[in-house]
């Protein structure tokens, strides 16, 4: 698969442009949206941004409010979606959403405690016990099949289909995590017939996060995404794993390669601050995503260098304040917790080093976190803490700054003393590749809209990405 070059700076659509790209109404299948601050929340806010100055007329299908994650809204972000943008808003209704929550909650805990549990199992009757945990196991699953958010697109599909007939709808976006927005969209795909797009960020059943115990429940979720993608017109994915999963479903015609991207209309990229050397994480942190390295990065560099260790401010702007994860952090480690979408950004710009890593193993598939694109934005230096794979050659590739070995505390340190070295001699810069511009948003759009026109006019080409290098 080749990627197309988009590497132009944001700029008014030309009268070419205007010319090339059709007059469309697009109607945007998302759960996630403003003030949502999921990373899948801001592929579709961006395109609802940008595509009406492509003379697009946009309509958004989305949940409430109510139906996001505690501690994961930003009401300002709403600010950010235009006038244009016409929004119809479905709460998720789901009755056993708060089952599957509260089992999640209890999981951490009730996995350190295996081995007392199976104690207390043989103690007082581990066929009874095993029985309940067994419903409990089913209802669990039950509540998140197909996909936890699903009843959100059944309870959407009416609305949504008034929305195509009333409005003359002529092309359908859907956008995914979670998988309830592609039902819908394959769902008004069956009834109207329209030309659809259905964009992946995560895989679905190749996902190694998503687990069934139950067979009957991994069937169902197979069979909807081989329908999903068989009968998609296009399919969006961030980067070429991703394409080999929806290959590996039986598509191989019209997948074209859209990643992640930033609006460079939430940073304004100043000089580098001064101060104490300011290192940022932003996100959360989970399995693929374990501090301890950088904790023990950070011991090394209080045993070999004090006094920098103390001219150091490290800031983990995202987990809360009960995130089991925070467990053995240096005590100068600033958490302050889940962040505004503005607050954040202000973050990243008031940093020296911007920090990523991922703890996969070497064979483990995994994409490019969203929030690499934004730390581009920000053009702070990044340190990729990560195996080799795709993170790892996109910051070599636009000179981001440098990559460590997840599993190599003294090399992390080695890292951060250099980058701590070049801001004290006045020689740490800014990246300035010419290739980041060609993830904002605005050439995001165009490339989008280019594909519409090729599903819409029935033409086809050779599969593109929205921005990079040629291949």
């Amino acid at each position: 698969m080749r990627y197309a070059a988009a590497l132009c700076r944001h700029t008014a659509p030309t009268s070419c442009e205007r010319e090339y790209f059709v007059t469309r109404r697009i109607l945007l299948v998302t759960h996630h949206f403003p003030p949502s601050t999921v990373a899948a929340s801001f592929r579709p806010l961006r395109l609802a941004k940008y595509l009406p100055e492509l003379g697009y007329k946009v309509w958004v299908v989305s949940a409430t409010r109510g139906s996001y994650p505690r501690g994961r809204t930003d009401s300002k972000l709403t600010n950010e979606i235009p006038t244009s943008a016409h929004v119809t808003r479905i709460p998720n209704l789901n009755p056993l959403l708060w089952y599957e929550r509260r089992a999640s909650a209890r999981k951490a805990s009730a996995e350190a405690s295996a081995t007392a549990a199976r104690r207390r199992h043989s103690e007082h009757g581990e066929e009874s016990r095993g029985s309940l945990a067994a419903l409990r196991m089913t209802m669990a699953e039950l509540a998140k099949f197909p996909d936890i958010d699903a009843p959100w697109a059944a309870a959407s599909l009416v609305p949504a289909l008034y929305l195509v007939l009333r409005n003359r709808i002529d092309v359908i976006y859907s956008s995914a995590p979670p998988f309830g927005a592609h039902l819908l969209g394959l769902a008004l795909k069956k009834i109207t017939g329209r030309p659809w797009i259905a964009h992946y960020g995560n895989p679905w059943t190749a996902n190694p996060s998503i687990s069934w115990n139950r067979a009957v429940f991994r069937r169902g979720c197979e069979s909807l995404d081989r329908a999903i993608v068989r009968r998609a017109d296009a399919v969006l994915v961030l980067d070429e794993i991703l394409a080999d999963c929806i290959r590996d479903l039986g598509r191989s015609e019209r997948v074209y390669v859209h990643p992640n991207g930033f609006d460079p209309a939430h940073f304004s990229p100043t000089d580098m601050p001064s101060g104490k050397f300011t290192t940022t994480y932003a996100g959360s942190l989970y399995n693929m995503h374990d501090p301890s390295v950088i904790y023990d990065a950070l011991s090394l560099i209080e045993r070999d260098d004090p006094a920098a260790r103390a001219d150091m401010r490290v800031v983990f702007a995202g987990p809360p304040q009960d995130d089991p994860l925070r467990a053995g952090a240096p005590r100068d480690i600033e958490f302050p917790g889940p962040l505004g979408h503005a607050e954040l950004a202000r973050q990243l710009n008031d940093s020296h080093l911007l920090l990523e890593f991922l703890t996969a193993s070497a064979g483990q598939k995994f994409t490019v976190p969203c929030k690499l694109y934004e730390y581009m934005a920000a053009r702070r230096p990044i340190l990729a803490v990560t195996p080799e794979g795709p993170l790892s050659d996109e910051v070599r590739r636009l000179d981001l700054g440098k990559v460590a070995s997840c599993d190599d505390p003294a090399a992390v340190a080695r890292a951060m003393m250099e980058f701590y070295s070049a801001y004290k001699a006045g020689r740490l810069r800014a990246p300035n590749n010419a290739g980041i511009d060609g993830y904002s948003a605005p050439n995001q759009a165009r490339e989008f809209a280019r594909v519409v026109e090729e599903v819409c006019s029935g033409q086809s080409r050779e599969p593109v990405g929205v921005c990079g290098r040629s291949q």
